[in-house]
């Protein structure tokens, strides 16, 4: 990392540096007053549904010990599902941002994106919250965002630009994990003590029965349940199918084995393993409810950096997380101990940090089976 900066790109850099030395000449960021107390915050996540994941915990506590505050939640349209009726939120603010879309049109990616940034201003504003508390240390945050919508005091992380419009900027640490970053920002006004923090998706199950799933997708109760997740959007997350080939053919015979995905997983999953006996395809099958009781009722789940990874982390489920080299482990690792990382180190991981020509993708290299193979004996 470039000083206080996540980019190595030196023309990038430049810009981002540039952009933050106007703005900090010509804009003046409102300072917190002693006893200031907000009644109504926005949080704001923009990552992933595993990056969502991990601030819920940190929501849970605030709630507990702030009954009175209104929280709003800012994020992308594809974590609705995650936040709808989580109880501790009062409302959900959705967002379409131009570099975490999939879609491949670029001019409809373009004019929606103005579109939602147009929109959400406005209804930032009409909310007029006291303060507001980015999340994201990585590319793109809202800061600007927030500040177009009228928030006058805004807690955050100038790693990646518009760092001028904070009130209280956080310092960014290497060797935490991300839960800690989160934390590092929100703490500025709530007690979040690790002994407090609990992660509570009641509202995704509710109603949800694990032998009645598994009744309704003809999982047998005479075989132990193996659970792989093999497919990312980020295909440098992914490892060789064959890899997962090897492991699936030693254990068909002894376990019930279950892939879980989305739909378009599911296609991925079916033209490799069509030829496969008994497999059990629930990609793009099962709400996220059920998808989490799956998850936790399950004997042992083999897993790709991903959603159902950082499932296994906060709830601490017997697992194996893949990490290939683009991922920094120290932040998004397994919090859990029942969690075992399979990682290749090599010098040039994590690879945002380390620009690398020529890249042979070595870090992918992994034996899955043969770490399945350690640690059998405690499934």
């Amino acid at each position: 990392m470039n000083n206080k900066y996540f980019f190595r790109n030196k023309r990038l850099l430049f810009f981002i540096k540039t952009i933050d030395y106007i703005g900090a000449k010509l804009f003046k960021s409102r300072k917190i007053e002693d006893g200031f107390k907000p009644k109504k915050i926005i949080i704001s996540n923009i990552g992933h549904l595993g990056d969502v994941l991990l601030s819920l915990p940190l929501i849970e506590s605030i709630k507990k010990s702030n009954k009175e505050i209104q929280i709003f939640y800012l994020s992308l349209e594809s974590n609705i599902g995650l936040l709808k009726n989580n109880p501790n939120i009062g409302k959900i603010i959705t967002y379409y941002s131009f570099f975490q879309s999939s879609e491949k049109k670029f001019f409809k990616r373009l004019i929606n994106s103005i579109l939602s940034f147009s929109k959400t201003i406005f209804i930032i504003r009409k909310i007029n919250p006291d303060i507001a508390f980015d999340l994201r240390a990585s590319f793109p945050n809202t800061l600007l965002l927030l500040s177009l919508g009228g928030v006058k005091k805004i807690i955050g992380y100038g790693t990646v630009g518009f760092g001028f419009v904070l009130s209280q900027k956080i310092e960014w640490d290497d060797n935490k994990h991300e839960i800690d970053h989160y934390k590092d920002v929100l703490k500025v006004f709530f007690d979040l003590e690790p002994s407090k923090l609990e992660l509570n998706l009641g509202y995704l199950c509710k109603g949800i029965n694990a032998n009645l799933l598994f009744t309704k997708f003809e999982i047998k109760d005479d075989k132990k349940k193996l659970v792989f997740h093999i497919v990312s959007r980020d295909e440098r997350k992914m490892i060789d199918i064959e890899k997962w080939k090897e492991v699936y053919k030693y254990c068909n015979d002894k376990y019930e084995i279950i892939f879980t995905g989305n739909k378009e997983e599911a296609q991925y999953i079916q033209r490799n393993f069509s030829n496969y006996k008994n497999l059990k395809n629930l990609a793009g099958k099962l709400s996220l409810g059920e998808l989490i009781t799956l998850l936790r009722n399950v004997n042992f789940i083999i897993t790709i950096d991903s959603f159902v990874g950082q499932i296994c982390s906060v709830y601490n489920l017997p697992s194996i997380i893949i990490f290939t080299g683009g991922v920094d482990v120290k932040r998004f690792g397994p919090i859990g101990d029942k969690c075992i990382v399979l990682k290749r180190d090599i010098f040039c991981s994590p690879c945002g940090w380390y620009l690398r020509d020529g890249c042979k993708y070595e870090c992918k290299d992994l034996s899955i089976i043969k770490k399945f193979i350690e640690v059998e004996n405690k499934i």
